[in-house]
């Protein structure tokens, strides 16, 4: 997987650090998109762990294959263990073909990679474990397989918020983006008229009992938005009607931990519906980290790209180019790409490189972080296992993060993940989950797991007090010739694959620009 000459190059045009998703696609885009002018372009991808792939990884087989970075040319086996954050979707696979497709000679594309689409939920009730399709986990069906007849007769709130922020997400993304626009006499009138056509949409887009809610929660937000232009910081809590402590209100915190979010009610309504359409939607899960390393392999092999695993960055210092010192050596670039998230850049590159805006992100922003247990499946008896498996008694999920794999996830907040008893008592929540499905499906697992604290498994926490500096973030430059970022964490969308296209072209931009600028002086 490393290049044979990785131990012997020590410098390059760009240094990218970190070889998950995001890192690998800066990778590539700048491999394939090289001119004539550049053809000795020199890219170092580095990875802290055996392989690549980041959160993206899961099991493959038995192992996979990495070179011994000690004695040039010996395989070694390491296993890849997954943490259940591997779902990758469809514009985000996307946006990997076209990466692809820029380079003309290239012939491997994201589609052949056997991905399963994720599609079923399971609900373990003692040892009932009750199917239904994963669309309907945050519809009536999903509220009633899990909280009975009485959440889901209340669940019309919830589509109504739904519905509701459907409707007005582009028009209150404008008024943020412009805030003296409803000031003005035209663009006012102009404004309302879409306005009454969306309202007339949501109307439509309900049933006929639900329309007179659905109309209002839409005029209620167009109301906020025209009032003082912080519409979206608004939080769960002051558009929720219903008691905290109704059927449907306890359904709901019991799914919120699935889509990374440890707090509903401190939560903007959009977070929120951005993050259900994302997880019920057709993500595709699988070992990533061999998809990453075949469409990497091209560049790898002609000189390119340099994959250099198990390859922990230390530190970071700029004079007239980058020098990285790392657990493999020191290597120079003069473009340097940060591929990981800021909590964890942050010990390595000094605050004094870091944008203004990006550092009070990194400072005052927490992630969502996870604490896994992750178990080999055993097929024979695994073979009908729903693909998202909640057992709501321990506050626990479980993903089929491939066909040899199941992952157990607490979702925990940033601060409880480093205080040593939370931890522990999650990992024991996570053990009697484990137990439990065991007992529904016996044999459906092997007697192996590794247990896992993943301080950061979603970037952005979705708290409204959080809102406004992620927005500040994405409209700063954060990016500069010789300094760029990308990644989930990148960017105000509650969605990370959204964030990760952005950012990634975003850096990819303004670094090809900086080489070919190289290329003039």
């Amino acid at each position: 997987m490393t290049s044979p000459n990785s131990s012997k190059q020590t410098e390059f045009d760009v240094i990218v650090a970190g070889a998950g998703i995001s890192g690998a696609l800066a990778a590539l885009r700048l491999a394939v998109s090289r001119t004539a002018d550049l053809p000795s372009l020199k890219i170092l991808l580095v990875e802290k762990e055996a392989v690549p792939g980041g959160r993206l990884r899961s099991y493959a087989g038995d192992a996979v294959s990495v070179p011994n970075h000690q004695d040039e040319g010996d395989a070694t086996k390491t296993p890849a263990w997954g943490y259940g954050l591997n779902g990758v979707s469809k514009p985000l696979i996307e946006f990997w073909q076209q990466t692809m497709r820029a380079d003309p000679d290239s012939v491997w594309d994201p589609d052949f990679f056997a991905a399963k689409e994720q599609c079923t939920l399971g609900i373990l009730s003692g040892s009932d474990l009750s199917t239904l399709p994963l669309n309907q986990m945050f519809a009536g069906k999903g509220a009633r397989a899990l909280g009975g007849m009485a959440a889901a007769r209340q669940w019309d709130h919830v589509t109504n918020i739904l519905n509701a922020n459907r409707q007005v997400d582009s028009s209150l993304d404008s008024s943020l983006d412009s805030p003296t626009a409803l000031d003005s006499g035209e663009s006012g009138e102009t404004l309302e008229a879409v306005e009454a056509v969306e309202a007339v949409e949501a109307v439509e887009a309900v049933e006929a009992v639900e329309a007179v809610e659905a109309v209002e929660a839409v005029e209620a937000k167009i109301t906020a938005a025209k009032s003082d232009g912080k519409a979206d910081q608004k939080t769960f809590a002051q558009v929720w009607t219903e008691s905290r402590k109704s059927p449907a209100a306890v359904v709901l915190e019991q799914f919120c931990p699935v889509i990374g979010i440890t707090d509903l009610w401190s939560t903007p309504p959009e977070a929120f519906c951005e993050r259900v359409r994302y997880h019920t939607g057709p993500l595709k899960r699988g070992p990533w980290q061999v998809a990453i390393t075949e469409a990497l392999q091209k560049y790898i092999d002609a000189g390119i790209i340099t994959l250099t695993t198990n390859c922990r960055v230390m530190a970071a210092t700029l004079d007239s180019q980058w020098q990285l010192t790392t657990t493999q050596g020191s290597f120079a670039a003069a473009r340097l790409i940060v591929a990981q998230p800021p909590w964890q850049a942050l010990s390595w590159l000094p605050k004094h490189h870091w944008p203004a805006s990006l550092l009070a992100m990194a400072s005052k922003i927490k992630p969502v972080s996870a604490v896994t247990l992750t178990e080999r499946l055993e097929k024979s008896a695994a073979g009908d296992l729903p693909d998202l498996i909640m057992i709501p008694a321990e506050g626990v999920q479980a993903i089929r993060s491939s066909e040899d794999e199941i992952t157990f996830q607490a979702t925990i907040d940033f601060e409880i993940s480093v205080q040593a008893p939370e931890v522990v008592k999650a990992v024991k929540r996570l053990k009697r989950a484990r137990k439990k499905l065991l007992s529904a499906r016996a044999g459906c697992m092997s007697d192996h797991e590794r247990i896992a604290l993943v301080t950061v498994a979603w970037g952005q926490s979705a708290a409204v007090s959080e809102t406004k500096l992620l927005r500040r973030m994405t409209k700063s430059a954060i990016n500069s010739a010789k300094l760029a970022f990308c990644g989930d964490c990148y960017g105000a969308s509650y969605v990370g694959d959204e964030n990760v296209i952005k950012s990634v072209v975003s850096a990819t931009s303004i670094i090809g620009q900086s080489l070919q600028q190289s290329l003039q002086q």
